[in-house]
């Protein structure tokens, strides 16, 4: 699978629909997000993660690049933090997905979100106003 599509079962045949951190099941009609881009399009499988937050009034601050030119890794920025509750409510994210809050460390002024996969590929954007836990994943 190399685009998201709607959720009528997980694709490992084991028939309990499920995905991993999204719960799933039959019914279940939240837009499944595919583990994994292509080839040519590394990051396509954020896509539509992207897409839904700019529609939600996000925008990107710097768009898609190559973090290490060796070890590789795709970032984007965007402007404001994830609208968590509503990416929740649309999507199905793989086992693969994590989402992180990274306390503000060393080269990072303010706390900063990371939504990404386990590949080196990730959206970030600013933690919400008066974040002060320090390092969490967040359910997703």
């Amino acid at each position: 699978m190399t685009g998201p599509e709607r959720a009528t079962g997980d694709g490992d045949g084991d028939g309990d629909g499920g995905s991993g951190s999204g719960e799933g099941g039959p019914g279940d009609e939240r837009l499944r997000i595919a583990a994994s881009g292509t080839r040519q399009h590394p990051h396509a499988h954020f896509a539509p993660v992207v897409e839904a937050e700019l529609s939600w009034g996000n925008s990107v601050v710097r768009d898609w690049h190559l973090m290490d030119p060796k070890i590789g890794g795709w970032q984007l920025e965007l402007a404001r933090p994830f609208h968590v509750e509503l990416l929740r409510e649309t999507f199905r994210f793989p086992p693969n997905f994590a989402l992180h809050v990274i306390g503000a460390e060393g080269p990072l002024p303010l706390p900063r979100m990371s939504l990404g996969d386990k590949c080196f590929m990730a959206v970030v954007a600013p933690a919400p106003k008066g974040w002060r836990a320090g390092n969490q994943e967040i359910p997703l």
